[in-house]
């Protein structure tokens, strides 16, 4: 067991590599009874353009730890952001899994839905998950929006951090931390507060999924659905109120259109105080792993270390040479084809 990295990449790859390098430092040994590794695995977020090399990263150096001598430089606008980071990894972390999902960054709905189905997918609801830790330092506002918001309403990653540096147009090249001094460096958390989601919103989603797994046409009644649930022995239905269920809408003339109804997807089922839903919940609040979803198809299923069961569709990224990260879209999960950069080798094995 150890810990997950979330982190929006742009084009500064210091606004990732600095906060792994800190943590490996810094709190491998002070937490490694409790956690495991402190850096088991890292999911980067990151537009189209970056990942492919089209948008070429800021000036970067490679420094030792906690100083400004330099091993290694790459000039403004000649090196593809992800390779550095992917060079990074593997010079100071080691053979971890790295993530790479492809989302339009300025967009917080795919946003959100690509941070909600990763956190399912390492973390699914009522099983072992993983840590999750996310980097709110680099990538765009909307992303680390989505991650604040994912964070706190799903309590699964349950520690927020960034790097302050005080001259970022000068100090943001470095990959590692150049000074102790905390008016010049430091590494910050935003601790957590976990946000109550009513389990009865939880048990509503589970049994319109189960719905539309057994027809995806189907609609159904706020009736039909409030019976189906007292049906069965789930805690807090039993003195809820049935109307609880029904739209809260404006009143309208009779035979009236209703857009703003209409564009909810609840179309009356006859009489006043009754609605039929679309028997299919809202993206990322799915109550399923969303592994088949979020990963392409893989021909390599591998056992979870945390059991002995298959991982469905697993797609693992390495970090060996040239860059063996594994481009996941956010755009089309259910029907996502395969995007490696060319060249790259694929793994074998998964975490």
């Amino acid at each position: 067991m150890g810990i997950f990295h979330f982190a929006g990449l742009g084009k500064s790859p210091g606004a990732v590599t600095s906060g792994l390098a800190y943590l490996k430092h810094e709190y491998a040994q002070q937490y490694k009874d409790i956690y495991g590794d402190i850096i088991e695995g890292i999911v980067l977020f990151t537009s189209p353009e970056v990942a492919s090399g089209n948008e070429k990263s800021m000036p970067s150096e490679h420094n030792d730890y906690m100083t400004i001598n330099v091993r290694k430089t790459w000039p403004r606008n000649k090196h593809n952001t992800l390779e550095i980071v992917t060079y990074f990894v593997k010079k100071e972390i080691g053979d971890i899994d790295i993530y790479c999902c492809k989302v339009d960054v300025n967009n917080f709905p795919a946003c959100f839905e690509a941070v909600a189905k990763a956190t399912l997918r390492f973390h699914p609801p009522r099983e072992e998950g993983k840590h999750i830790w996310a980097n709110i330092t680099g990538g765009a506002n909307p992303l680390n929006a989505a991650l604040f918001q994912v964070a706190y309403l799903s309590g699964f990653i349950n520690r927020l951090y960034y790097t302050f540096i005080s001259n970022p147009s000068e100090q943001g090249k470095y990959l590692q931390p150049f000074s102790r001094d905390p008016s010049q460096f430091e590494f910050r958390e935003i601790y957590v507060l976990k946000t109550l989601f009513d389990e009865r919103y939880q048990r509503i989603l589970e049994e319109l999924e189960s719905i539309h797994q057994e027809d995806p046409s189907r609609w159904i009644t706020s009736e039909e659905l409030f019976g189906r649930l007292r049906s069965q022995p789930v805690p807090g239905f039993e003195t809820m109120d049935p109307q609880s269920l029904s739209p809260r809408l404006p009143p309208r003339d009779a035979g009236a259109r209703h857009p703003a109804k209409e564009q909810r997807g609840c179309h009356p089922a006859g009489s006043r105080g009754r609605a039929r839903y679309p028997a299919h919940p809202p993206i990322g609040l799915r109550a399923s792993p969303a592994g088949e979803d979020f990963f392409e198809k893989g021909a390599n299923p591998a056992a979870d270390r945390r059991s002995d069961r298959e991982i469905p569709n697993p797609s693992v990224m390495r970090d060996t040479a040239p860059v063996s990260v594994r481009l996941l879209s956010a755009s089309d999960f259910s029907s996502m084809g395969p995007c490696v950069p060319q060249g790259a080798r694929l793994p074998s094995s998964s975490f």
